[in-house]
């Protein structure tokens, strides 16, 4: 009797371990599939940053080329713009020069 009941201690104990180790696996499994899909999300997740940061670098290198063709425009109108002032100035200069000269003489 009392190997009987030992016996069918042990094999309920046999068949809990055995249950145990199955569950310990599903869960590792279903761990493991949980880790896999974030793995693939995340390297999705790389390439397309990886991708927006290339199409960011072409739209600064394109901004950047912009940015100097405004400059060399704005840079040769005030260069104009002087220039044109300086006229204006040296033509009123000589007018007013000939006022004073019909004025005072």
């Amino acid at each position: 009797m009392i190997w009987k009941k030992s016996y069918e201690v042990s094999s309920t104990f046999r068949e809990f371990r055995y249950l145990t180790i199955e569950v310990v696996n599903a869960t590792a499994e279903q761990k493991a599939r949980i880790l896999e899909g974030r793995v693939t999300e995340n390297l999705e997740t790389i390439e397309q940053l990886r991708h927006e940061r290339s199409l960011l670098a072409a739209d600064h290198k394109q901004l950047q080329r912009r940015f100097t063709e405004l400059t060399e425009v704005s840079d040769s109108y005030s260069f104009l713009m002087r220039i044109d002032i300086e006229s204006t100035i040296a033509s009123k200069s000589t007018s007013i020069q000939a006022l004073c000269v019909v004025h005072f003489a």
